[in-house]
């Protein structure tokens, strides 16, 4: 009897095992073949879920990320979208959204090796503007008036200046024969007038030694 009863409870372990296996199996089948119905797309276990709520202007566009798990979707997050510093929305003429990007993209950056460009606003102003990977970067310009001819540089608010006026040009008129000084015509210049004594007036030495002797 106590051999019977061995094999009995061995069969019931065994019993045990085999149904716990096949429950475990059950649970990873379903976790494999678990997926996610959400923008109209069907996303496969792990996969991340963006909601874009795209808004007029888009600098304030929303989106929320979420994850589909085998509980369905879970683990959303709200973000705030930062088009970059200083961006305005009509500095790019289509902004897009893509899959799994939680933010608008300007369609520009998208796309391999893009070239900066400019945007002038309905303000007059001008901004030169180029992208950082998928990310656009723009900067006000403001561009000095040009006194003469201008030619257009593409991605540059400001053209190329060649000046056609030319600065007045001052000249001084030099006497080609110099006139002769004059002097003052009194006796004893450059000494004086007060005090002076003329040549015909100066003592006669030989004299002045007679008188002495």
């Amino acid at each position: 009897m106590g051999v019977n009863l061995n094999i009995g409870i061995i069969f019931l372990v065994a019993l045990l095992i085999s149904s716990e296996s096949r429950f475990v199996n059950k649970k990873a089948k379903e976790r494999r073949s678990a997926t996610c119905y959400a923008n109209n797309k069907t996303y496969n276990l792990g996969e991340t879920i963006v909601y874009h709520t795209v808004t007029d202007p888009v600098d304030d566009a929303m989106c929320k990320m979420c994850e589909c798990s085998a509980r369905g979707i879970t683990g959303c997050a709200h973000y705030f979208c930062d088009l970059g510093l200083g961006v305005r929305p009509s500095l790019c003429d289509n902004w897009i959204t893509m899959e799994g990007k939680c933010c608008p993209i300007c369609e520009t950056c998208t796309k391999k090796n893009a070239k900066p460009w400019i945007k002038r606003l309905s303000s007059g102003a001008c901004h030169e503007c180029s992208c950082n990977g998928e990310i656009i970067g723009c900067q006000h310009v403001w561009c000095a008036p040009c006194p003469g001819v201008t030619v257009n540089i593409p991605g540059k608010c400001c053209p190329q200046c060649t000046p056609t006026t030319q600065p007045p040009d001052f000249t001084i008129q030099l006497s080609t024969t110099p006139s002769a000084p004059k002097f003052p015509n009194f006796p004893g210049f450059p000494f004086g007038k007060r005090g002076a004594i003329s040549a015909d007036e100066q003592p006669d030495d030989k004299e002045n030694d007679k008188e002495e002797e």
